[in-house]
């Protein structure tokens, strides 16, 4: 499910007991050539509606060709912050949303949020990987031969 306006990002919320709502997330979809070259990032944005003891995002892959589903889970894993109610933004590197994968490729956020009483919210954020179109093939050109 994608919130309202978010598309082709998709939101879903796995749990959703903590005072926490994901806003907005920039951009809504990744540049495979882009994030192979390491200069891409995703802006998390989110509304804390009481206290939150921690906000961490961990990111990953999920890949798929002819119905098989792969995730592969990538090093990073992002401190967001806790504190008092409010906006909050969160900065996270989008490392390893590049074209090796086969098939459809989306970029994951797994965000935790965990209230001061421990309440938990669970959201993953998924942003569409837009892959660089293939090389188009050229047609040699020929030029009939004259006969001798």
């Amino acid at each position: 499910m994608a919130a309202l306006g978010m598309q082709p990002a998709q939101v879903e919320y796995l749990a959703n007991d903590a005072p926490f709502v994901v806003f907005d997330v920039s951009p809504r979809s990744l540049s495979a050539e882009d994030a192979a070259r390491g200069v891409s990032q995703v802006s998390l944005s989110y509304v804390a509606v009481d206290a939150l003891s921690r906000v961490e995002v961990s990111t990953f892959t999920r890949s798929g060709a002819g119905g098989e589903v792969e995730v592969h889970g990538l090093p990073v894993r992002i401190d967001c912050g806790g504190g008092i109610a409010g906006y909050r933004q969160c900065t996270v590197p989008a490392i390893g949303a590049d074209a090796r994968a086969s098939g459809d490729l989306q970029f994951g956020l797994r965000v935790e949020a965990e209230g001061l009483d421990g309440e938990r919210s669970v959201v993953l954020v998924m942003l569409p990987v837009q892959r660089p179109a293939p090389p188009t093939a050229r047609r040699a050109a020929t030029t009939p031969r004259r006969a001798l």
